[in-house]
């Protein structure tokens, strides 16, 4: 990712920037489309504003897209989380194309301090959703293509995991001892609390049972 600080022409165009910014920066399908939505919203902003150009946009533009997302948040109910991202994304398109001349705001002076617990499932991941695009994937044909996304919004899994995973394997291990889940609530922040030995009939075969807990 390199640009000529003295060559402004190809970047100030918002639609041309957008597409150089998620070129650079973005990587795998989820991510570009992810990006493109929340950079949208600034797009639409700055187009409302007449601003075609950004090196036209000022600080105080940038003020009011904060503002807007502010209104935003209590309208969509939007996370913290997201209307930061949205905002660092502003920031962010403007630091790539204006390199020394950039400006910023702090996303969380405007949309409160992001929860360090996801409350709310990511936009496009409802349960009922994504259980008619797993159902659909089957009828389809592609078990590997439902479990994938399944297992994406069950258990928080990134993409690229879901993707490269040895599902078999997985699955080995899941039914033997359960080393599959109990890595994943490690991950969220379980701990194992206690064990009990040999407590559950599995397959013909006696296996541990572990209680987990985490503090809220």
């Amino acid at each position: 990712m390199h640009y000529v600080f003295k060559n402004y022409g190809y970047a100030f165009s918002v639609e041309r920037a957008v597409d150089k910014i998620i070129q650079a920066q973005a990587r795998g399908y989820g991510t570009l489309r992810a990006k493109r939505v929340r950079l949208q919203h600034f797009v639409d902003f700055l187009q409302v504003q007449g601003i075609t150009n950004l090196e036209k946009v000022k600080f105080s533009h940038l003020q009011l897209f904060a503002q807007h997302v502010q209104q935003l948040m209590q309208e969509k109910d939007w996370s913290p989380a997201y209307a930061q991202n949205i905002l660092s994304d502003a920031n962010g398109l403007l630091g790539f194309v204006r390199k020394q001349r950039a400006f910023r705001v702090s996303p969380s002076a405007y949309t409160g301090k992001r929860p360090w617990t996801r409350t709310t499932p990511p936009t496009g991941m409802a349960l009922a959703g994504v259980r008619d695009c797993v159902e659909a994937m089957r009828k389809q044909g592609l078990p590997r293509g439902a479990l994938i996304v399944l297992m994406a919004r069950m258990f928080g899994m990134r993409l690229r995991e879901t993707v490269l995973a040895d599902i078999p394997r997985l699955y080995r291990e899941g039914v033997r001892h359960g080393a599959i889940a109990i890595r994943l609530y490690k991950r969220m922040g379980f701990e194992i609390e206690g064990r009990k030995r040999h407590s559950l009939l599995v397959n013909g075969s006696y296996v541990d049972e572990y209680c987990m807990s985490k503090l809220l």
